[in-house]
């Protein structure tokens, strides 16, 4: 079994001096007492997207780890300087080689992401919208094992990868318009 920690409990250095770092777990902050440098553990964004055609809407299989071969939504981590919505259309088209319109901010939920030994803080954006194309997509195998249309009331939400993208989508089912 691979032990995953909490990232502040993996800094211990400080990156700029190199002395030992106080770490304030409940605050998630770190200070150097040598050189003053303050390290703040913040939640990382991410975006997915809940993708609507022709009363379906389209779910992912994870590719990779974390939740290898469970179900997914299109989406991912926001880059810096970049805004969600700009974000997730970059996602959209790495990930299914598709454009989105439309869309529309849905909620938030806070996750964690476990990924190389180290559990990160996330706090997931979900959005919906269309694409003009759907058949026209393909996937990122080095990301996704595959997609496929889904009528919403059959998605299992037990087969998501991830608490957030599960209630995202509990979300989704609850608030949609033109049931």
């Amino acid at each position: 079994m691979v032990q995953t920690w909490a990232m502040e409990n993996r800094i211990k250095y400080c990156p700029v001096c190199r002395e030992e770092m106080e770490i304030n777990r409940a605050l998630r902050h770190g200070c150097c007492p040598a050189c003053g440098f303050e390290l703040f553990l913040n939640v990382a964004a991410a975006v997915a997207a809940i993708i609507e055609s022709d009363g379906k809407v389209l779910v992912t299989r994870r590719g990779q780890d974390p939740g290898k071969g469970l179900l997914d939504l299109t989406g991912g981590f926001i880059d810096q300087g970049e805004k969600a919505e700009d974000g997730l259309r970059r996602e959209i088209r790495e990930e299914l080689a598709l454009e989105i319109q439309e869309i529309r901010y849905l909620t938030s939920f806070p996750n964690t992401y476990p990924y190389g030994g180290i559990i990160y803080h996330t706090l997931d954006l979900f959005f919906v919208g269309r694409v003009l194309d759907i058949g026209a997509g393909r996937i990122n195998d080095e990301e996704l094992a595959g997609f496929d249309l889904r009528v919403p009331d059959e998605v299992n939400l037990d087969e998501f990868a991830f608490d957030s993208i599960r209630n995202g989508f509990a979300y989704y089912l609850e608030n949609r318009t033109g049931r």
